[in-house]
């Protein structure tokens, strides 16, 4: 997944992102998506050398 990356070029948060087709046959596809998209955010904005701050980012 790029929920990573997509936070360090964008400085958003990934979470809210549609389920990529890759999980939506999964069993609770939409809960596991926004797992992975908040672990990745939290990734990314705790890491200072990043640049991207959480302030002001919906959780």
């Amino acid at each position: 997944m790029c929920y990573c990356h997509f936070a360090a070029i964008t400085g958003r948060s990934p979470v809210g992102l549609p389920v990529p087709a890759e999980l939506q046959k999964l069993p609770h596809a939409a809960e596991l998506n926004t797992l992975l998209e908040q672990i990745a955010w939290d990734a990314v904005s705790g890491y200072p050398q990043s640049g991207v701050k959480a302030a002001g980012v919906k959780k």
